[in-house]
């Protein structure tokens, strides 16, 4: 029981029971294939992304102004009517 809390998946691995699979099919159907193991058809899951910096809100501000410009939005002042 302590292990399904730690087991971030859940009960099954359906990676590892799909590659079993697949790597019984190619040997039945591929016996010369003898250099093959189960590794070899399990999905590579990609590392986790890290988290972006705290952007400077100046920058994200000057960014915004020049993406506003770019669009041929208007600059307006706080207080303009729309």
């Amino acid at each position: 029981m302590a292990y399904n809390r730690l087991d971030p998946i859940g009960n099954e691995r359906l990676d590892v029971l799909f590659a079993r699979l697949t790597f019984f099919v190619v040997q039945a159907l591929h016996p010369k294939a003898t250099d093959l193991k189960v590794e070899d058809f399990m999905p590579e899951f990609s590392p986790v992304p890290e988290e972006e910096p705290e952007r400077d809100p100046q920058a994200m501000r000057n960014k915004l102004l020049f993406m506003n410009a770019r669009l041929g939005g208007k600059q307006r002042k706080h207080g303009d009517p729309s």
